[in-house]
């Protein structure tokens, strides 16, 4: 087809989506469910959400298509803009159906040999992780990222673990102690709502147990990777940016952990393996 058709296709369709897309993520009905008789307002959802479903499964099949063709400069512009609309589908709505299908798209795509692909993706993860708050789409980022890294023997593109210095690997307590004072204050307020109130109370405390749980394997995830870099692999390129990510995550390293970094480091420095720009991290 016409390759600028096909753009503004592909835009405005995301633009649609972005749109019309809940935030939660759509459960398919099981055979049993769909024998129980149901109001007709809960049918029209149930309706709404499997052509919402099936109608989104075809317009990411069409994406990944055009981005597998870059046959010609024509065709290189439609799979940039595909690129772009996916990387916005995942920004937009990074907990909704087929997410975990981006995520694995925009981890692959930091590596791209083109760097307006590589940067589309690196933009969009650096994103995510500086505006997640529950942690879990982060992590599956991570734990992506650190398998795609491994399985190519950490022959990739900088950019590919320098997201990880965006990582924002911290709890904010003032954002917890701030939601249990709301919890508290409707509690106070409002007698008979002092189960809404726990409520609250509780979600709070189990969101901020996900984020940390999320966080602490999410470190052990990237500490893991700019040690292996440091102690088998060892490209130049990628020892500065492992260095660089090392020194932001140290207060969170333990002790054990360090020792072996400083006898890697040393180890690296008598073999004088270590790049001007890396020495002075």
């Amino acid at each position: 087809g016409n390759p600028i058709i096909k753009t503004y296709a592909f835009l405005s369709l995301s633009v649609v989506f972005r749109d019309v897309i809940p935030s939660y993520r759509i459960r398919m009905i099981t055979e049993k469910e769909m024998e129980i008789k149901v109001s007709k307002e809960v049918e029209a959802l149930r309706n709404f959400e499997k052509n919402l479903i099936a109608s989104y499964q075809v317009y990411l099949k069409a994406l990944e298509k055009a981005v597998s063709d870059e046959n010609s400069a024509a065709c290189k512009e439609v799979a940039l803009n595909a690129t772009k609309c996916m990387c916005g589908l995942l920004k937009a709505h990074p907990h909704f159906n087929f997410h975990s299908n981006l995520a694995a798209f925009v981890v692959e795509k930091m590596d791209h040999k083109e760097k307006d692909f590589a940067n589309e993706a690196y933009e969009c993860v650096v994103e995510i992780f500086r505006n997640d708050i529950q942690g879990e789409i982060s992590l599956e980022l991570v734990k992506g990222i650190a398998k795609y890294a491994k399985d190519r023997r950490y022959k990739v593109n900088e950019e590919v673990l320098k997201c990880f210095h965006f990582l924002p690997l911290k709890v904010k307590e003032n954002e917890i102690k701030k939601a249990k004072k709301v919890a508290k204050s409707i509690k106070k307020k409002h007698k008979a709502k002092a189960i809404e109130a726990e409520i609250l109370n509780n979600e709070v405390e189990n969101n901020a147990a996900t984020l940390n749980k999320c966080h602490a394997d999410a470190l052990q995830e990237v500490i893991l990777a700019y040690f292996r870099i440091l102690k088998t692999f060892r490209h130049p390129h990628l020892l500065s940016v492992s260095l660089e990510g090392l020194a932001k995550f140290s207060h969170l390293i333990n002790l054990d952990t360090v020792s072996d970094l400083l006898a890697v480091l040393r180890e690296l420095l008598d073999e004088n393996k270590l790049t001007l720009k890396a020495s002075f991290n």
